[in-house]
């Protein structure tokens, strides 16, 4: 299990004059077979078109260049009628996917739309992904002309009219109805905007991190997804640290290095990555990220969807919570060592700037004007961190709350059946 982490070129699933589709993962595929995980990358053109499909596995998708782009997202209510909604996205937005779900993709722009995506094969068949042109080309033409109302005729030419390609280029543009999204609260259910948040971690000279659950998306129970996205400055560097889930590491722009360590405490991985490149880093193995001259922008997909994560130095450190003399003992070091290791970077929050950024901070607390506003800054953090508490204990309780009013619909909607 898990013995080689190194980096994977994705192989070309289908290509067209419409774009590209790229997977890692599959039968054989090693360290993506073990984590139980299938990713993909689509690269649609101008005017491309993916066609609508729908992936036998949960999926979250990620847009990863582009500026203007549309997605439809249809969904399946069972004995109700199916709702369906077309919006803008553009990078940085997150396209979450329940198994079954049927979304299409298109790009309007002139350059190209790249989205990243990620397939829990853990919760599906095979994570295959089908198209409704290839599903009913299964079916006679009789039982189409009954479903659709169609003389066979009729069907007949549909059937052969459809494209076999999942990827196409449109001949004209597409005009879609302005949606105002605010009025819009269908498509609030699947998709979460990274670039119009705010960060839940922001370290002067280190970078910012922001965090993507169930809580700020509710839909991810469902999936059992959830993800991580990080922008580090030039050589700042994250704690090392692990995740009680599988992460899938992304590179969206910059350069940088990982290193990751098994359970047994052997290195697993030290490789540098780049734009483009993808990486899994198995549940519990400790790892870190280092940003290179360039600054490093990377997004983890993870395998939960509420993400608990340990960190080994830094403000959150596990070993703050540990007495002394028992570290020295785990550590095998006297106190005086082990305490060293226990405050190191203990002023400091997950991200740690480089070590040139760090001099000139530590320079500037002997000037007592710059110390007090220090001081200020920790209090505003502090601050911070209260209120996203406080609204992470609103989000819970208002979705306790609209689990019950769905609770009781259902109730009465059986009620109302029964009479």
């Amino acid at each position: 299990m898990f013995e080689d982490l190194k980096p994977q070129e994705p192989r070309v699933e289908l290509e067209s004059d419409g774009g590209k589709l790229e997977v890692w993962g599959g039968r054989g595929s090693g360290v993506f077979e073990d984590a139980n995980v299938a990713a993909c990358r689509t690269t649609l053109k101008r005017r491309g078109l993916w066609l609508p499909s729908y992936i036998d596995a949960p999926s979250m998708q990620l847009v990863t260049r582009g500026k203007r782009g549309r997605v439809g997202v249809i969904s399946s209510r069972g004995d109700r009628r199916s709702q369906e909604t077309t919006f803008k996205v553009e990078k940085g937005d997150v396209v979450a996917v329940p198994q079954g779900v049927v979304v299409w993709w298109y790009n309007d722009q002139d350059r190209d739309l790249e989205i990243v995506g990620l397939a829990d094969d853990q919760r599906g068949e095979r994570s295959e992904q089908s198209g409704y042109g290839a599903v009913i080309h299964g079916f006679s033409t009789e039982v189409l002309s009954r479903a659709w109302q169609m003389d066979k005729s009729t069907v007949k030419e549909l059937l052969q009219s459809q494209s076999e390609m999942g990827i196409i280029r449109l001949d004209k543009d597409i005009t879609f109805p302005d949606q105002e999204e605010r009025d819009n609260t269908f498509y609030q259910n699947f998709i979460y905007r990274f670039g119009k948040t705010n960060p839940d971690i922001r370290v002067r000279d280190g970078g910012e991190l922001r965090e993507l659950n169930s809580y700020k998306l509710p839909v991810l129970k469902q999936l059992g997804l959830g993800m991580e996205c990080v922008q580090l400055e030039q050589d700042a560097m994250v704690s090392p640290n692990w995740f009680r889930a599988h992460q899938i590491l992304y590179v969206m722009e910059g350069r940088g290095k990982i290193e990751a360590v098994s359970n047994d405490g052997e290195r697993a991985l030290d490789t540098d990555l780049e734009k483009g490149s993808l990486v899994v880093i198995p549940a519990f193995f400790p790892s870190t990220k280092i940003a290179g001259s360039e600054g490093f922008h990377y997004v983890s997909f993870l395998t939960t969807d509420k993400p608990m994560i340990s960190y080994m130095s830094g403000r959150n450190s596990v070993y703050q919570g540990i007495p002394l003399r028992v570290l020295s003992r785990i550590l095998n070091v006297d106190e005086e060592r082990a305490k060293q290791v226990q405050r190191a970077h203990e002023r400091e929050s997950v991200i740690f700037p480089s070590e040139s950024s760090a001099a000139r901070r530590r320079d500037g607390q002997r000037d007592p004007r710059r110390r007090e506003d220090e001081k200020r800054r920790h209090e505003e953090e502090d601050e911070s961190r209260r209120r996203q508490r406080e609204e992470k204990r609103r989000e819970e309780e208002e979705e306790d709350r609209r689990r019950k009013r769905e609770s009781e619909d259902e109730s009465k909607r059986r009620g109302a059946w029964a009479l």
